[in-house]
């Protein structure tokens, strides 16, 4: 089984390949669409990196935060794989 060096912050996530009802896999016939894997909400994203919403789009507008995909006008959306290498890399900063 692989380790997960992320599973204390992302513990209450389902696996990739399996979105709960909260978490929503795009998934798509066209083969040139692309993937995007598990998509989260800015409440998702806040709530498991423990900031406000707020803090999010402050840190997006100072290009220290992955910027989200826009699925409409009023769906903003982050991968699960960006926010994971956000993460890894504030950790990666914070140990050395």
């Amino acid at each position: 089984m692989k380790s997960d060096p992320l599973g204390a912050l992302f513990g209450r996530l389902p696996k990739k390949n399996s979105p709960s009802k909260n978490m929503h896999a795009v998934t798509t016939s066209h083969t040139a669409a692309p993937a995007f894997g598990v998509l989260l909400t800015i409440k998702q994203v806040a709530g498991f990196l423990g900031i406000t919403p707020r803090t999010i789009y402050r840190e997006i507008q100072r290009g220290t935060f992955p910027k989200p995909i826009h699925l409409t006008k009023r769906q903003t959306r982050w991968q699960l794989a960006d926010i994971e290498a956000h993460v890894a890399k504030l950790r990666a900063v914070a140990v050395s």
